[in-house]
């Protein structure tokens, strides 16, 4: 269940487009190959690499999906806020923060939070 699960957020994944690749070979890497040989060997190994990190892994997700609550002021509405949405996300109604703009009221805030030593 693992791997079938592993295979199919891989090649879901937009940004491993490389195992999509591999799943859709059309000629053998090897004369002894077959089409699908290779994608599986790349998934077998994304297993194993996954497995043998689960705790370093989960740790590095963690760090990278906390949330954040901040209250930031504006001197008025032609002021930008400064925070940079990934358009992709944007457009599937998410917020997911790409970049802070310097001199803005976020660029503020994330500046004040790197000199009180945040990350």
């Amino acid at each position: 269940l693992f791997p079938e699960k592993l295979r199919e957020a891989i090649l879901a994944d937009s940004v491993l487009g490389i195992a999509r690749i591999a799943s859709s070979v059309a000629a053998p890497l090897q004369a002894a190959s077959t089409d699908g040989e290779a994608a599986e060997d790349m998934l077998r190994r994304c297993a194993d690499f996954v497995r043998s990190n689960e705790t370093r892994l989960e740790a590095i997700h963690k760090l990278d999906t906390q949330t954040f609550q901040m209250e930031l002021r504006r001197d008025g509405i032609q002021q930008v806020w400064g925070l940079t949405w990934s358009r992709t996300a944007f457009a599937q109604k998410r917020r997911i923060l790409e970049g802070i703009v310097a001199g803005t009221p976020a660029g503020m805030w994330n500046e004040e939070q790197i000199a009180l030593g945040n990350r």
